[in-house]
């Protein structure tokens, strides 16, 4: 057996916080995994072509409102993410706010064989509505999202989803000035594989 190229591997985590204006950036103890989408490849590769509008530059913070118990995380798959979105506008509670990053990704590299390769994305809730009109206020709960290429703000139908996720529990959300942060970690990684 030889060794053929490597095969890069996306692996990504996301978490979130309370955060009150004046305040120091919160602790993420908690972590859950997401999973990467065909579209983000689809995102990578023209960003590799030097189309820099399809960087990731947002997020969806998806929520529910009402009684948090009755809300059952869906499954996900490596596609339908963007349906999966537009279906909320048929939900009775949920919804999803679409949001810059509150930050540029930062990165940070190390580890063996680049496992700690790390982009990081950070970003808040912002508004008082979702995209399909719902409120989002006191009894909105944020319960997962996605990493989005956005090359067009004025156009959603061209956003690219590179990943999507959901939080290890639901974050209410908190007084105003308060909101909720989301902070993702995104490790690339080269995997070797055998060959014949």
């Amino acid at each position: 057996m030889s060794k053929m190229d490597g095969a890069l591997r996306l692996a990504g985590q996301l978490s979130a916080q309370i955060w009150m204006p004046g305040s120091a950036l919160p602790f993420f103890g908690l972590w859950a995994c997401n999973k990467v989408q065909y579209s983000g490849a689809d995102a990578m590769a023209k960003l590799m072509s030097g189309d820099i509008g399809f960087k990731p530059s947002a997020m969806y913070l998806e929520f529910y409102n009402g009684d948090i118990g009755q809300w059952q995380e869906p499954d996900v798959d490596f596609d339908g993410a963007a349906a999966y979105y537009a279906s909320l506008g048929s939900s009775p509670n949920g919804d999803y706010l679409r949001v810059p990053l509150a930050v540029p990704a930062s990165t940070s590299s190390g580890g063996v064989n680049y496992g700690a390769n790390l982009l990081s994305f950070l970003a808040m809730t912002a508004g008082n509505e979702g995209v399909h009109g719902k409120p989002f206020g006191i009894g909105s709960y944020v319960v997962g999202g996605s990493i989005v290429a956005v090359p067009d703000w004025d156009d959603s139908s061209k956003d690219l989803i590179v990943t999507r996720g959901y939080l290890p529990g639901p974050l209410e959300k908190p007084m105003a000035p308060g909101e909720v942060v989301v902070r993702w970690k995104l490790a690339i990684v080269v995997d070797e594989q055998e060959g014949a």
